[in-house]
């Protein structure tokens, strides 16, 4: 397909608006990256930058799925299928933001942080956080962390905006294993102030990218504690009654309550050798039987098309299996399995939007397979009661605190080297896959879950 200047090419406007308003009511409610008012004010006057209409696009083709049917870019040109569609969108917004000319705008932020939402291929994780980093370093250029709200408009847009990109960078240090970008020592806004400023949903997803934010620090090399403090840990109706969401959209409800119990699910983590409380336990299992009990039922199919949901639902099913391998209990066992199986089914649904989920679908059901040609496996697997430590190896000593960097040992075809050299992150696991044992998917698992270990594709694996 032969297009020779990007901002021609666009969506016939009947579908531009059909998916602008997709994205209001879906993604922009709960995270704010576009100011409404002043982009459909532009929209209708038809002088917003085509950049921004194509991201916008983009992100929304995720949540119509194939319900939009076939679609075009530009006039007279040919009809094109979904993936295709997104991929040649994709593919020009890149190229067209690499230009010089086009950074230090207020627009370009807000493109690579809506490309940072789209994650489809091998190389995605990379590709996201580098979209982000550029957003949040053209946001950090113009200042937006200095902002204070003050009764002008723009300012009020600007802070959500800022805000928007904070709670990206922690979601991002999390799914990626990134270090966070935006320093909360670095910044003038108060998260109170876009508290006011947003809505419901917005003020849902900062309080749990709030919580999410602790979580990280804790998993971070130089953090002396051994535990995370539960009392820190605020319950998801609590979060909703202080934000007022109550009558907020059910699969935006359904959503952040997802993403929540995936949160729980990190902060019950603890270091090798440290017995984690019983009540923590309980809430991790809790926060796995909710995560299973969304998306067992129709709520699977209305859920926000944003990368953090498969990356929940993959600590569930990380969860589910090794308690399927460690547990003795027959109906503990039962109930993981039932739980790996949902897991499985709902990230295979969702590989044509997240490669991601494709990925980990395709290692669960490789689990469930092997389990079920060895009965005896689960059972033999060994028993451990204190949780694998998630972070980077640490030592406490009598004079103070010793950080050691060490990683975790990772199964042989997955540890950098030559005979990796030049594999994508697809073709190591598959690679690992073909004379996998149990116990090897499970050391994968555990990686997944360090959120100091950066998600990489290429030589790394």
């Amino acid at each position: 397909m032969a297009l020779e200047s990007t901002e021609n090419v666009l969506p016939p406007v009947s579908v531009q608006e059909v998916l602008v308003d997709i994205y209001f009511s879906r993604i922009n409610t709960l995270l704010p990256l576009v100011d409404e008012e002043a982009f459909r004010a532009q929209f209708s006057m038809e002088i917003l930058p085509p950049q921004l209409i194509q991201a916008i696009c983009l992100v929304a083709t995720k949540e119509s799925g194939e319900n939009l049917g076939a679609l075009r870019l530009g006039e007279g040109t040919d009809l094109l299928g979904i993936e295709n569609f997104k991929n040649t969108l994709y593919n020009l917004l890149v190229q067209c933001i690499s230009r010089k000319e086009s950074r230090r705008t207020v627009t370009q932020i807000q493109v690579h942080a809506l490309l940072s939402l789209h994650t489809s291929g091998p190389d995605s994780t990379e590709d996201a956080s580098l979209h982000l980093m550029q957003a949040i370093h053209h946001a950090q250029t113009l200042g937006l962390h200095l902002i204070n709200k003050t009764n002008e408009h723009q300012d009020k847009a600007h802070i959500l905006l800022f805000w928007s990109l904070w709670s990206l960078d922690r979601w991002n240090a999390a799914i990626n294993g990134r270090p966070v970008l935006i320093g909360n020592s670095d910044m003038q806004p108060n998260m109170n102030e876009a508290f006011q400023c947003g809505r419901a949903p917005f003020r849902i997803w900062l309080r749990l990218a709030e919580t999410l934010d602790q979580v990280i620090g804790f998993y971070r090399p130089t953090s002396k504690l051994s535990l995370f403090h539960e009392s820190t840990f605020t319950g998801f109706e609590q979060i909703v009654e202080e934000a007022q969401g109550y009558l907020i959209p059910k699969s935006t409800l359904i959503s952040l309550e997802l993403l929540y119990h995936g949160i729980s699910i990190l902060s019950c983590g603890g270091q090798k050798g440290v017995t984690i409380s019983n009540s923590m336990k309980i809430r991790e299992s809790f926060a796995t039987t909710q995560i299973v009990s969304i998306i067992h039922s129709n709520h699977a199919k209305t859920l926000l098309a944003l990368p953090m949901i498969p990356y929940s639902i993959s600590l569930s099913l990380c969860w589910s299996y090794n308690k399927l391998r460690k547990s003795k209990l027959l109906t503990t066992r039962h109930m993981a399995r039932s739980a790996l199986e949902t897991c499985c089914r709902v990230l295979s649904e969702q590989k044509m939007l997240w490669w991601f989920a494709g990925v980990i679908s395709r290692l669960g059901q490789r689990a469930l397979d092997e389990l079920g040609q060895d009965p005896s496996a689960a059972a033999s697997s060994e028993i451990q009661e204190e949780h694998f430590d998630l972070r980077y190896g640490q030592q406490i000593t009598s004079t103070g605190y010793e950080q050691t960097f060490c990683q975790p040992e990772l199964p042989d075809a997955f540890r950098p080297g030559e005979g990796n050299r030049g594999l994508t992150l697809q073709e190591s696991v598959e690679n690992n896959m073909g004379h996998s044992s149990v116990g090897s998917i499970g050391d994968f698992h555990r990686m997944l879950l360090d959120l100091n270990m950066p998600l990489m594709s290429g030589d790394l694996f």
